[in-house]
């Protein structure tokens, strides 16, 4: 019995000792819950957390060394006594640089675009700054 109590203590202590931490990743690297048919994810921008769902359509394309994906969110909250409608559209550009000395790929990904609206009832939010920039080294071996 003493030795169940602790145990149970010590399990206890370890867990709030462990900080937890929280991430935050931009959008298309991460999202909410998307399958072939449909986009969910929380909105909390009102301070009342929102579902929102529906299209998102996702387009690569790329030249030479450069390859770009866009994600475009067409969204809408599931509450129906609230006029709510989400639109997003982000861009994200990589290049890349080949280090064949070193039998390597540098890859760098940027923000080349991104826009979002949020309307909810008569309440409208517009993104007016983002920055994202990210860096992978992909070994060719």
């Amino acid at each position: 019995m003493i030795i169940r109590k602790l145990t149970a203590y010590f399990v206890l202590i370890v867990f709030l000792t462990i900080p937890f931490q929280a991430y935050g990743t931009p959008s298309g690297f991460e999202g909410g819950v998307n399958n072939e048919y449909l986009y969910e994810e929380m909105v909390f921008v009102s301070g009342k957390p929102m579902k929102f769902s529906g299209e998102l359509a996702i387009s690569e394309g790329g030249r030479g060394d450069t390859e770009t994906i866009t994600y475009k969110y067409n969204l809408t909250g599931d509450d129906s006594t609230v006029k709510t409608k989400l639109t997003r559209s982000v861009t994200f550009s990589t290049n890349y640089n080949n280090r064949n000395d070193k039998g390597q790929v540098i890859g760098q990904t940027t923000l080349s675009k991104y826009s979002e609206k949020i309307e909810i009832g008569e309440d409208k939010y517009e993104l007016e700054d983002f920055q994202f920039s990210k860096s992978d080294v992909i070994d060719k071996q």
